[in-house]
Parts: structure tokens; C-alpha cells; sequence
């Protein structure tokens, strides 16, 4: 539990969201006040998380408001200027899936008391070549955008299916990309796939629930999920089935492989755009994945 009066570091990007943060920030300061003393910096822009980050020597805690991919921002900033600070999130995006997995609420009181009466907890990250980094997914094809393109109406109305009805129309008119990809002890080669992600959460997408004693998230692994093309109307049956009853991660399915790695070698045959936490990434035909061990705290 942090000492009283610790210096602390708000990093709050006001436009995430439908509505921003601005309601939430008097709420988040005068919670975190009573043992830091804060300083708040708002997000001019894309890339400025990143950069404020590298500029934290001095505090003891950094705290993010924001989305995804925010928090991404800060978490790399933080790397590139080598500073081990442990990270407090309170979420406020679009999406969301990595406070999914860290046990956080959108509710700032009860993220103030998970914060309060937690411990920084290593998490491992990854890295996509040399500049990018994820704190939870790097992916493309098929999915990438559902948690942001399903509508919320049609969340509140059919839950998980909702992700399913729109992960399903994007996954069946989507071109597949023709990949080699190898790994610690496997590989594949000249394969059309329909989704390839390389992630550490229980959640993603909307689309792939991982059951919390499934996933250790400082294992020093990552998990790598493909989904092949299906070549048949029985294999295209077998994956919308896995898809509804949510079971990418334990299927029986040929098209789908699910494992762990530490080190992902990517070839495409023509160059790809990944998503890296909900945020895009300039087009690439090869790159290499590898775990960073413990790369972030989060307080939780």
C-alpha cells in the first residue's frame, strides 16, 4: 500500500470515450490526494502519453485516465525511458478489454479502492519489432475493431452475442492473409488465415474470453491465437460454434490453434497493418514478437 504523500503522475486523455474523462478527473485527484501528491497532465494528442511517460523519473505512482490506448502510451513511454513505476488505470475508453482482465471498473470509487488497498502485480507486455509495444493484444484480420464497431444498445441487448453477430459478418467477407509464422517449437506455413493475435489477457475483442485460471499474466509466455480459413461449410460450422458458445481458446477445431510463446516470427505476403492495443500500426510484411517479462506493476 503506497506511504502518504507519495509523489503521483495523472495522464488523462479527455477525449476518450463518448464522453471523456473531464467529470471523472475531480473524482480521480481528490480520491489519490490523501496519499500523493499529484500532479495532472492532459493528452494533447497522439504519440503525447508516450512522451510524458519517458518524463516520470521522480514519481512514485503513475496513474492513467483514459482508454486502451492511453494506457499503451504510458506503458511504453515508460519502457523506452526505463522506469520501473508501478501504473494505476482508470479506465474511461471505448473498449476497455484490459481493465476486463485487470478486475477494474469504470466506477472511480471503486477503482480508488482496488488502488487504495493493492500492490503494484507484474504484468508481462510484448514487443511488435522494435516500435511498438502491447500491453495486451497485437493482432490483425478479422476482429481487431469489434469491441469499437459494436454498437452499445446492441451489447446491453444481446451480451456476448452481440460480438458474435458483428465479429461473424466481418470474419466471413474478409480477405485472408497468406502467412508463415513460427514459434518456440512449431510453425506454419504458406496459410491463409482469417485472424492472427498474439495477446496476455482474459479478454479480448468481445470476441475471446480466456478463463482467469487459464492465463497467468506473468508467466513470461504470451498466447498466440490463428484462425485458419475454413475450407468446407462443415469447418465454417464448427468455427461460428466456437465462436457462440466462446471456446477459441480450448477448441477441438483444426482451423483454430491456440499456444504459447515466447518469441513469434511473422512472414505475410503482403504487407499488414496490426492493431497493437486499439491502435494501428504502419504496414509490415515481417516482424518478430517477443515477450518483455514483468515489463509494467499495475496497482491492483
Amino acid at each position: 500500500m503506497p506511504l502518504k504523500q507519495q509523489n503521483g503522475l495523472l495522464i488523462a486523455n479527455a477525449r476518450a470515450g463518448k464522453q471523456g474523462v473531464k467529470n471523472q478527473l475531480y473524482s480521480i485527484i481528490s480520491g489519490l490526494s490523501s496519499q500523493y501528491t499529484m500532479t495532472v497532465h492532459l493528452t494533447e494528442g497522439p504519440g503525447d502519453a508516450c512522451a510524458t511517460a519517458q518524463q516520470a523519473k521522480g514519481y512514485h505512482a503513475v496513474f492513467v485516465s483514459g482508454g486502451d490506448g492511453t494506457v499503451n502510451g504510458v506503458v511504453d513511454g515508460l519502457y523506452r525511458a526505463g522506469l520501473s513505476i508501478p501504473v494505476g488505470y482508470f479506465p474511461s475508453g471505448t473498449a476497455n478489454d484490459l481493465a476486463t482482465t485487470l478486475g477494474l471498473s469504470r466506477d472511480v470509487d471503486k477503482t480508488l479502492e482496488i488502488i487504495h488497498n493493492g500492490k503494484p502485480t507484474p504484468h508481462d507486455i510484448g514487443s511488435l519489432g522494435d516500435d511498438y509495444r502491447f500491453v495486451y493484444t497485437a493482432s490483425f484480420g478479422a476482429f481487431t475493431k469489434v469491441s469499437y464497431a459494436t454498437s452499445q444498445k446492441m451489447k446491453n441487448m444481446l451480451g456476448h452475442m452481440a460480438y458474435v453477430i458483428s465479429g461473424a459478418s466481418e470474419l466471413f467477407k474478409l480477405t485472408p492473409e497468406r502467412l508463415t509464422v513460427r514459434w518456440d517449437g512449431g510453425e506454419l506455413c504458406d496459410t491463409d488465415v482469417l485472424f492472427f493475435a498474439v495477446m496476455n489477457t482474459h479478454s479480448m475483442a468481445g470476441m475471446v474470453k480466456i478463463p482467469v485460471d487459464r492465463i497467468d499474466l506473468a508467466d513470461g509466455v504470451l498466447d498466440m491465437l490463428v484462425i485458419k480459413k475454413p475450407k468446407t461449410v462443415g469447418e465454417t460450422s464448427a468455427l461460428l460454434m466456437d465462436l457462440v458458445t466462446n471456446n477459441l481458446y480450448d477448441s477441438k477445431n483444426e482451423n483454430v490453434i491456440f499456444t504459447h510463446a515466447t518469441t513469434i516470427d511473422v512472414h505475410t505476403e503482403r504487407p499488414v497493418a496490426w492493431t497493437v492495443d486499439g491502435e494501428g500500426t504502419k504496414e509490415m510484411t515481417d516482424t518478430v514478437v517477443r515477450v518483455i517479462p514483468g515489463g509494467v506493476k499495475f496497482i491492483r
